[in-house]
């Protein structure tokens, strides 16, 4: 579709910010999401006039927010630990609690462990259950996640703003950012699994939202694979004017075909059997199923107790099997962070060994789908 049809069906601005007025999330997470705001304003712009932005212009943009992001994550994460205060207050656990709530108690008391003195804390376990899950895992997770995602992207966004093309090293750079930000995800939910705890029903929030976001990572991680190997396409995650308050055209990256002036949104989903076509808009959107097309599903136990297991969604593999595939020169590219790369290569190898390496299988059925819907 042409720029400014596709573009006709978005806002120019997003109306609501979803993490104004929630309890306990910090004013600078808040403020973060009119940056994501103006990344919109900006694509908005460009689609409809066919303007683009200048190289100068952008960059001076783009500085201010990703200095704004790397001050965040620190900012989020004392909150956050500060936010669970009240149930870390030294409190006894019932002596009636079932085998499901032991084995929740016995994880938090180690995740909230004093590493220095080896010391746990105790844990009041209703009040976790409600303010870690409940109140944080959609807006900190998910916030944090969104604006990450922005500053690892950025190489895109300027040539989708400029187009200008950028340097070839730049795809794999944003690659290999969102998959060591992924493999801390990764790592979390394998503890919370090992601990017996990922499937409880108080975790469902939590667990939504690490699967969207791996999946989200898969998929972003192959499109990315997609875009450089074909001239001219970029790819960048949706603004929220483009993504939560779009409808049924709502989008969570954009592929652009610089050349040919076409856009097309990808939605991502853990399972299409809560999607049918007429559920989103078939002309501006196409789906990407992490579980079928990015080969997202392993054989997991999900009852305390009980060795019976069923297939569920559990994207990462593209993200565990990009990490161990990557053959780093010698000396490394000037811009890989090695320690970080090392550590991200250690927290995905459990995963890259459950399952064969599918990664080239799953570009292909992408690029197939984004090509036709582009009309290439």
């Amino acid at each position: 579709m042409d720029y400014r049809t596709f573009a006709e069906a978005y806002r120019a601005k997003a109306t609501k910010n979803p993490w104004r007025g929630v309890d306990s999330v910090p004013l600078q997470l808040v403020e973060m999401h009119s940056e994501l705001n103006a990344f919109g304003r900006l694509l908005h712009a460009r689609l409809l006039d066919g303007a683009p932005t200048t190289p100068a212009s952008f960059n001076q943009f783009s500085t201010r927010y990703v200095d704004k992001a790397i001050a965040l994550e620190p900012i989020i994460r004392e909150h956050h630990q500060a936010s669970l205060a009240t149930a870390l207050e030294a409190a006894e656990p019932s002596a009636n609690l079932n085998r499901e709530e032991v084995a929740l108690r016995d994880f938090l008391e180690d995740s909230g462990a004093d590493r220095s003195t080896r010391q746990p804390h105790r844990h009041n376990l209703q009040t976790l259950k409600e303010a870690d899950p409940y109140r944080h895992s959609r807006v900190l997770n998910n916030g944090l996640w969104s604006i990450q995602m922005f500053g690892h992207t950025q190489s895109q966004w300027y040539q989708a703003l400029t187009d200008v093309p950028v340097h070839p090293d730049a795809w794999l750079s944003s690659q290999i950012g969102l998959a060591n930000l992924a493999a801390v995800t990764i790592a979390q939910r394998e503890r919370l699994y090992d601990a017996s705890v990922f499937y409880l029903d108080e975790l469902e929030p939590l667990r939504q939202s690490i699967t969207g976001n791996l999946a989200e990572a898969d998929a972003l991680i192959t499109l990315l694979e997609v875009a450089r190997r074909q001239a001219g396409l970029t790819v960048i995650p949706a603004p929220p004017q483009f993504e939560a308050y779009a409808g049924p055209a709502n989008a969570d990256f954009l592929v652009l075909d610089l050349l040919r002036a076409q856009i097309i949104g990808v939605q991502v989903k853990s399972s299409q059997v809560h999607r049918t076509p007429d559920t989103y808009d078939q002309e501006r959107i196409v789906l990407i199923d992490a579980s079928v097309d990015l080969f997202g599903t392993l054989s997991r136990r999900t009852h305390l107790g009980r060795s019976d297991a069923s297939i569920r969604s559990w994207p990462g593999m593209v993200t565990g099997h990009f990490l161990r595939g990557i053959q780093v020169p010698r000396p490394p590219w000037p811009w890989l962070n090695l320690g970080e790369f090392t550590a991200a290569r250690q927290r995905v190898q459990n995963i890259a060994a459950e399952a064969r390496d599918r990664n080239h299988e799953a570009e292909e059925i992408v690029r197939e789908r984004v090509l036709t819907a582009l009309g290439r």
